[in-house]
């Protein structure tokens, strides 16, 4: 880096100073995440980035490097040593490291230093789809009357009906359920995009049972799903609850809220709907996002095939 960032006057300025060369780097990632903000970036992109962010700060800090030093071959050294944790964790750390040194490029902080640093492919992980008999036996264990059984009840109906994200069906307020209409309003979904989502009568139905059960909670804030303190049900307490639920169900291996999502494209495709449609269900950006799901039923075809066709009976 051939210039660096300072204060001045309670703002940011470029500077040719050369002490405390890492909390000039900790100055720049707190004012991209500030512009990533101020951009309407999410509260968990926001996280992402910081995480990834503060990790190479941590390595820069720890290898002695100095800010004005820093170089592309720099960054290559800190991705070999993320690849050595894992493939993804190289994806991530490559991607958001682009995003912010061409920023900093922008804001003439330094060059670009990522400019050429390819970003490395993720090798998609084969997530395995629920069964009909997996879900029927998780939803079986959410029958009764407390708040938490209807609560999972509808949350599990939610997920495998629509297939919002997790962090969609947590951000949404009671407001945002029609039940008339049998929809829902996705106000945060991914990129700050809107989407309604076709809700199915027994979803509709449980949604409703909940309903009932919340409000004798009192709650403080209109937040749909809650925990029975009355407080926001976070990432973290849904994904444990589905994974106990599952557990319960005899589910060996581990259900968090994306594999509900991936069970409902597939289905949605098994029972004839078409890759557009599910596009806008799932609220992709691209059709290509979609297109994983439709070549995941093709093989479901292949693979039939090779076990009930007539052909090699002759």
């Amino acid at each position: 880096m051939g210039s660096m960032i300072t204060r001045v006057k309670g703002s940011l300025a470029v500077s040719s100073v050369s002490d405390h060369q890492v909390p000039v780097l900790a100055q720049a990632i707190t004012a991209f995440l500030l512009d990533r903000r101020i951009a309407g970036a999410t509260d968990a992109t926001i996280y992402t980035y910081r995480l990834q962010l503060n990790a190479f700060l941590n390595w820069c800090g720890s290898a002695g490097i100095d800010v004005t030093d820093l170089s592309t071959d720099h960054l290559r050294l800190y991705l070999a040593a993320r690849q050595q944790s894992s493939q993804s964790a190289l994806f991530e750390a490559a991607r958001r490291l682009k995003t912010f040194f061409h920023w900093c490029a922008q804001e003439g902080i330094c060059s670009d230093i990522a400019l050429v640093i390819r970003r490395p492919k993720l090798q998609e992980k084969v997530v395995e789809s629920l069964s009909i008999a997996q879900v029927r036996a998780m939803l079986a264990l959410c029958r009764g009357d407390s708040f938490v059984n209807r609560r999972d009840e509808a949350l599990v109906r939610l997920l495998i009906d629509s297939g919002v994200r997790i962090s969609e069906a947590l951000a949404l307020g009671t407001k945002d359920v029609d039940l008339e209409n049998q929809r829902v309003f996705v106000r945060h979904g991914k990129g700050q995009k809107q989407r309604i989502v076709p809700a199915g009568l027994r979803t509709v139905k449980a949604i409703l049972r909940y309903l009932q059960a919340r409000d004798r909670l009192t709650p403080s804030n209109d937040l749909l799903f809650l925990v029975d303190s009355g407080q926001p049900m976070t990432r973290r307490h849904a994904h444990q609850q589905l994974n106990r639920i599952a557990k319960r169900a005899g589910i060996e291996e581990p259900v968090g809220p994306h594999r509900f999502r991936h069970t409902c494209a597939l289905w949605f495709l098994r029972r004839g709907g078409d890759a557009l449609s599910l596009q806008k269900l799932l609220g992709h950006n691209s059709l290509e996002m979609t297109k994983r799901y439709v070549v995941m039923t093709e093989s479901d075809v292949s693979a039939a095939h090779a076990k009930f066709a007539p052909g090699d009976l002759v």
